[in-house]
């Protein structure tokens, strides 16, 4: 089974929580607030997911990277830098979330 762990206090965090919440997928769908433990947390995780609509550098794929794991990013912005498609991980268009539940599915089988 596939969990999916939400970093962060974006703006639309809230609207994320109830979206989980009136779906009844709390018990896959888990919220962290900031990591402060980043090793712990990497090694806890498959596949690093960033599905960013604004994205200027795409730091933290690196950071995913160094611990050896795939990466799923939006293609925008800076995050092609970072990403060499099918290479170094997959790139998808914003707002495809098909495809990044198609690709994360196939990293997770």
């Amino acid at each position: 089974m596939i969990h999916v762990t939400i970093v962060g206090e974006g703006m639309l965090r809230e609207q994320c929580v109830d979206f989980v919440s009136k779906s009844k997928l709390t018990d896959v769908v888990h919220f962290k607030n900031w990591i402060f433990n980043k090793e712990n947390f990497y090694k806890q995780i498959d596949v690093f997911c960033l599905p960013s609509i604004y994205e200027a550098f795409g730091l933290v794929l690196g950071e995913a990277a160094v611990f050896g794991l795939p990466g799923i990013a939006t293609n925008v912005e800076g995050i092609p830098e970072v990403i060499d498609d099918g290479r170094t991980g997959f790139l998808i268009d914003a707002k495809d979330y098909m495809e990044l539940a198609k690709k994360d599915t196939n990293l997770c089988e």
